[in-house]
């Protein structure tokens, strides 16, 4: 559900639910169910919350648990990010 103010996030994050690009589990968490690619971390946080979010901050390697933002500073790999 979006939650923010409505903008052109509101409108594709509506459009990915719809087209099954994210789902939500029975907890309410969101996820994304493919590859979607995003100009930013934090457009795509704030596409799969529903808010505006950092998402530098708040997205996380599933691998060491460490920030976006922290493995991108450090230039290496390209390990999976969990949600945010």
């Amino acid at each position: 559900m979006w939650v923010g103010k409505r903008h052109g996030y509101g409108g594709l994050h509506a459009k990915l639910l719809g087209d099954g690009s994210i789902v939500v589990d029975s907890s309410g968490t969101a996820m994304f169910t493919r590859d979607v690619a995003f100009a930013s971390p934090s457009a795509a946080g704030a596409v799969i919350t529903g808010r505006a979010c950092n998402g530098r901050t708040a997205w996380l390697s599933t691998e060491a648990g460490e920030t976006f933002g922290h493995w991108q500073s450090r230039g290496l790999g390209d390990g999976q990010l969990a949600g945010v």
